[in-house]
């Protein structure tokens, strides 16, 4: 049996190449291999790693050996106009294919899916287990009806057109279980091929070792799971699940022996859940280190309030290099009405005490939420100068993603007029399709051009919908400017 993993564009306008490998469906791929050795073979395709257009994509599924019997789609909420025509392509060419939605995108919009899409069945939550008993129930020849006992899916009910729900699965508490991901499945050097190309445009102040030739980055995880209760975001545990500190290790042998990897990047949503875990990977760190040559590792994620600069100073001697904090805003009332959990002088405190650990930090704004208005932009575009370039800053626009609290608020206050077309309005690239701020995206783009020039902005801003914005913006600025000078110009002559 042959099971295909697609992971769809993340921006279905302008192809961004992919620096990070989909773990997700690596974890997926490594746990059914171990569980129905012989019985299964999975292929993993990232179609944001090379450009690939509809045609290509119909080509690339009919050069396939074997045919498929599960093809399984996955991702974040981003990749739904993606998913769409995908979906459509692989039923047309396998219309008897098990066709399976999982991630974020399944567990939050199953009923556009099912609506406007031949997906079968949508998997939510940690999908392994769930994955799992749906392939052995379909290779057993149930067929969706046979599959209403399964934990943790959405099945659609054809007689009475609506939903069907299955109980929740519950969460799975030792990750270790679970294997390491099948990274064999991966394009690796692709991946860091473009990663390095990320890091020299906009950090160049990382350590050399990080993009030199001959060293080779890959991600992964550690645990999973956030404590946050952000109103902007769409993932939400009750818990965080970890990895013991000794299959971690295991974890970054494999990638160093079978790969060549030396350059970790964590992918963890919160890193530093408690000190004694942190004290636990900085041990397991420390002996890779000895064992690695330029072994060396970033953190993806950590809260500002849990980090002191004793622990930094350990993790710099352990070999970390960078850490990215999600600090959201500079205003204390956008903190208290996300739900942050956070003070701005928190957030002050760990971005210049990892500075002052020798540390490259790269700080996270959200800006454009709900509640902000001139003056609460102004304050975080003041804390965001006044804590200085370290490594880069790196602001977004504010979205509302299904799933989140925001959300329920745009469909309350009735700014979502269109399910369908706002959903699939969204991209990674942040754009802004919702005003949910009392100021306008143009007037916040005038205030931002106060305190950054173009350049910093192209640093901060990785987006070319808002540097059109900022160029847009210029042009009519200069256009003003010499329209008004041409008038002086010409009132002066025929006054002469």
């Amino acid at each position: 049996m042959l099971v295909l993993l697609i992971y769809p564009p993340v921006n279905s306008e302008k192809f961004i190449a992919s620096t990070t490998p989909p773990l997700g469906l690596a974890y997926l791929a490594s746990f059914v291999r171990s569980q129905m050795p012989g019985d299964c073979k999975v292929l993993i395709w990232d179609l944001n790693l090379h450009i690939i257009s509809k045609e290509q994509f119909k080509e690339k599924l009919l050069k396939l050996d074997e045919k498929p019997e599960v093809i399984g789609i996955g991702g974040i909420v981003t990749v739904f106009k993606s998913y769409l025509w995908i979906s459509k392509i692989c039923k047309e060419i396998f219309p008897d294919a098990l066709l399976i939605a999982g991630g974020s995108l399944a567990g939050t919009i199953p009923h556009l899916l099912f609506k406007h899409s031949p997906v079968d069945i949508c998997v939510r939550g940690e999908g392994e287990f769930t994955l799992l008993e749906i392939i052995k129930t379909f290779k057993d020849g149930g067929g969706k009806k046979d599959m209403q006992h399964i934990k943790g899916i959405f099945l659609w009910d054809e007689k009475k057109g609506s939903l069907l729900e299955t109980p929740s699965r519950p969460r799975i508490s030792n990750l270790d279980i679970l294997g390491i991901p099948a990274y064999d499945l991966l394009d690796i050097e692709q991946y860091d091929a473009n990663a390095t190309r990320n890091r020299r445009n906009y950090a160049k102040d990382l350590p050399p070792q990080v993009y030199s030739p001959g060293n080779l980055r890959m991600s992964l995880m550690t645990s999973r799971g956030c404590i946050g209760r952000c109103t902007f975001c769409y993932r939400h545990f009750s818990a965080i699940k970890m990895n013991s500190s000794e299959f971690v290790k295991k974890h970054i042998m494999l990638l160093h022996n079978r790969f060549g990897v030396n350059v970790f990047e964590i992918m963890d949503e919160l890193f530093n859940i408690s000190e004694k875990r942190v004290n636990e990977l900085i041990a397991c760190f420390q002996e890779m280190k000895q064992r690695i040559p330029r072994f060396c590792f970033s953190i993806g994620g950590a809260r500002a309030d849990l980090i002191n600069i004793e622990l930094l100073r350990r993790l710099k001697e352990a070999g970390c290099f960078q850490i990215i904090y999600g600090l959201e805003s500079g205003s204390p009332k956008i903190l208290r009405m996300i739900k942050k959990g956070v003070t701005v002088e928190q957030n002050r405190r760990a971005v210049l005490a990892t500075r002052d650990a020798g540390l490259c930090c790269v700080p996270q704004f959200v800006v454009g939420l709900p509640g902000e208005d001139r003056d609460t932009l102004i304050e975080t575009l003041r804390f965001a100068k006044s804590i200085d370039f370290w490594s880069y800053l790196s602001f977004h626009w504010a979205n509302a993603y299904p799933g989140s609290e925001i959300y329920q608020y745009a469909k309350e206050k009735k700014l979502i007029k269109d399910e369908f077309s706002y959903v699939s309005s969204l991209s990674a690239t942040c754009q802004y399709p919702l005003q949910l701020a009392n100021i306008s995206q143009k007037e916040m783009i005038k205030i931002l051009r106060k305190y950054f020039t173009v350049r910093e902005i192209r640093l901060i801003f990785k987006n070319n919908n808002f540097l059109i914005a900022i160029y847009i913006s210029t042009i009519w600025f200069t256009k003003k400017v010499l329209g008004y000078l041409f008038n002086k110009i010409k009132k002066l002559f025929v006054e002469a």
